[in-house]
């Protein structure tokens, strides 16, 4: 939070006395005093949000510009924002907020300004402010069916026994069992906090059970080596998106999911950007293959995050919060895109805590709250 008054993203220099009290007094204000001594990577996304408000507000701004602030929490983390942010506003401070979400607007917000394609096309009071118009979805797609090893036809996808996980020695999953079969699309849902990504991160390799528990892949194949793993499951995430900021095109952007990095640093063989542009032209994406994608727009980069995610046709498709920072027309767009890849055999499992936002094809659901189990069965029964 001191970072708040050098306006960096560490600390480099040494804070004053007046500075760190400063920073006492704001965080007590706001009631996140007990985050004090935490350590920041270990915050829940909720509790972040209110730190990074902190810091913003330490040296007293006239004006708090704030983009996209509901983005990713639960209700119960969104509550306690907003009741932040009403408050500043009732001791002085003026916002300026951009959403594309109107439940995330402040009841402190009293005048809009909408934008279209980089112009201003209406603005006036709140309470003159357009509803959101819906949008055509993507036109059914139907990509080339990969082909499936006879271990994923019959045998469990992934199966977790007794699973626990530690991130700097404190437990973030307890007790997990839990299986995937061929076919089931799963919803993971829970409060911010709750390990859904910490699972996801699990099921893709990125992390390894404690002693005592163990999880397989793909029955009596259960590979062991992470770019095995990698070559069968692909991960989409709201952070993922933030990684790619520098220059490389559209088809850039597909062609890396063969490599799983950043941008192509590896020569490309004919095939690869062969099948790289037959994605992009079976999503009718053609004409975003040799753009910047610093020139796209955020929904239009997400959807090139998906292509890439399955240029290798992987057996499964994670996705962490894929709809956060998206309007509700791209997110149309998003939702009938995988309901089309689950339909050629791509299982899901899509982690929100939007119940209302899971796709037409997720019929399962965990609930996860503290790090346990709190609920596996069909998402109907979800309470």
């Amino acid at each position: 939070m001191l970072t708040g008054f050098f306006d960096s993203l560490y600390l480099h220099q040494q804070p004053d006395a007046e500075q760190i009290v400063r920073s006492k007094v704001v965080m007590a204000s706001l009631k996140i005093d007990d985050l004090i001594e935490k350590d920041f990577l270990s915050l829940s996304l909720g509790q972040a949000k209110r730190i990074l408000i902190a810091r913003a507000i330490v040296h007293k701004p006239r004006l708090l510009v704030l983009d996209e602030l509901g983005s990713g929490l639960d209700s119960e983390s969104k509550k306690k924002v907003m009741e932040i942010i009403q408050g500043l506003t009732e001791n002085g401070t003026q916002i300026l907020l951009s959403t594309h979400i109107e439940e995330d607007l402040p009841s402190a917000v009293t005048h809009f300004l909408q934008l279209d394609e980089g112009k201003i096309v209406r603005n006036g009071t709140k309470e003159q402010a357009p509803a959101v118009e819906t949008k055509e979805p993507l036109r059914p797609f139907t990509p080339r069916t990969p082909e499936r090893t006879a271990a994923s036809k019959g045998d469990p996808l992934i199966m977790i026994k007794n699973v626990d996980v530690f991130r700097k020695g404190k437990p973030t999953l307890r007790r997990i069992n839990w299986t995937i079969e061929p076919g089931d699309n799963w919803g993971v849902l829970g409060p911010n906090g709750s390990g859904k990504t910490t699972l996801l991160r699990l099921i893709s390799g990125d992390l390894t059970p404690a002693w005592g528990g163990g999880i397989s892949r793909f029955g009596t194949e259960n590979p062991h080596n992470l770019w095995e793993i990698r070559r069968r499951i692909s991960l989409v995430s709201a952070d993922l998106q933030t990684w790619h900021e520098y220059r490389q095109t559209g088809l850039d952007v597909v062609v890396s999911g063969f490599f799983g990095s950043i941008g192509v640093h590896n020569a490309v063989a004919e095939h690869q950007a062969l099948a790289a542009r037959q994605w992009l032209q079976d999503y009718d994406l053609e004409e975003l293959a040799d753009k910047d994608i610093r020139t796209l727009s955020y929904g239009q980069l997400r959807i090139l995050l998906i292509v890439r995610a399955m240029v290798t046709n992987p057996m499964m498709l994670l996705l962490d919060e894929p709809l956060s920072g998206l309007d509700k027309k791209v997110g149309s767009q998003v939702l009938n895109l995988l309901d089309s890849l689950a339909s050629n055999e791509t299982v899901l499992v899509y982690v929100t805590h939007r119940m209302s936002e899971l796709p037409r094809s997720i019929t399962k659901a965990l609930v996860l709250k503290n790090g346990a189990i709190d609920f596996c069965g069909v998402v109907g029964e979800v309470k």
